[in-house]
Order: C-alpha cells, then structure tokens, then sequence
C-alpha cells in the first residue's frame, strides 16, 4: 500500500520500495555493479496513473509548498496523472479548492486546461458558498453580542481565514462555535 510517513510528510508505496529491493537483490545475485534504479524519494512509480494521482494530491493539498514539493508535484504531472482519479479523490476529501490553487500556482504550464477550469469553477464555488456561511457568522456573532453571550468561532470559515487567508480554499457546511454555559438558553433564543 501507499501511506504518508508522518514524520517526514512524504508519500511512499511499498510497491516501489519492493521493486527497489528486488532490483537490488538480483543485481548482487548476479555480480553486475550495482546502479540505482530507484524513483525519486518520496514517489510512487510513474507507470501507476492512480498512484501519482494520490502523490499529487497529497503534494498539492496545501497553501505555501515547499521548493521540494513543488519540484515534486511538476514531476508528478509529468509522469502522467490520471485526472479522473485526482477529481474523485480531492472531492471525496474536500482539497479539490486548495489543490487547484496550488496547481495554479505552481503548475499551470502542465495541467491540462479543462482540468485546470474546472478545478478553477470549484474554487469559485467554494469562495461563493463559503463567503455566504462566513456572513452568516458574522450575523450570528453580532446577535449574540447584542444579548450579551461572548462566542468563539471554530472550524469552517474560522480556520480557512486561519490557516489559508482565503475561505475559498477549505469547504465548510456548517457553522461552530462555543459560548459559556451559562449562555446557552439566550443563545438559542438570540
């Protein structure tokens, strides 16, 4: 399988690390010198599709990328991605935003056009979407603050400021946040 070593970040399948050992074991079985014939550290083998697809993922899902990620990513794209499963798989976890930003930023030369304006529409989408429920924050705060309940916003539009500067790149749904016990009832009513 593939995973990501926590410690280091970097996305591994043991797939490449067998056919790197394998590769290694023959050439001493059969006294040839040893040349490496590995992949790039921290890559799956670049004749999996849907295995560069995840590396891509993992290595665009995130604001500032490193030098070393972004010379991974531009690597990656050009060892082919399958696209159809790079969609699926930043919808089904929600990045598809962040990684298109990223990409756009960093790689817009290799990703195909129709990828790049879709992932354009779901960042659009997402600011849109997410810019309504971050209003509708601001409301819900300057209601309880006219009742005199002291709120703290969690998650959603909190953490996008937060952690990316822009509420377009994270996809929230709903809204967090705690008051003090004592407030509950008036903020329920507020």
């Amino acid at each position: 399988g593939c995973n990501l070593r926590p410690s280091t970040g970097a996305f591994w399948c043991d797939a490449v690390r067998r056919a790197e050992l394998s590769t290694t074991e023959q050439d001493a079985a059969s006294g040839s010198p040893q040349v490496s014939k590995s992949l790039p550290h921290g890559v799956p083998d670049a004749h999996d599709p849907k295995g560069v697809a995840l590396a891509l993922l993992l290595a665009s899902a995130r604001r500032e990328p490193t030098d070393q990620a972004i010379k991974s990513i531009r690597w990656l794209i050009q060892q082919g991605v399958d696209w159809n499963a790079f969609a699926q798989k930043a919808t089904d976890h929600d990045v598809a935003a962040l990684c298109g930003h990223t990409l756009a930023r960093v790689a817009a030369d290799l990703v195909p056009a129709e990828i790049g304006d879709a992932l354009q529409v779901v960042i659009d989408e997402t600011r849109i979407a997410n810019q309504r429920l971050f209003d509708t924050l601001g409301r819900l705060l300057d209601a309880l603050a006219a009742k005199g309940v002291e709120a703290i916003p969690l998650k959603g539009p909190a953490l996008a400021i937060q952690l990316f500067g822009d509420v377009g790149l994270r996809k929230f749904r709903d809204l967090d946040f705690l008051v003090r016990e004592g407030d509950l009832r008036t903020a329920i009513v507020a």
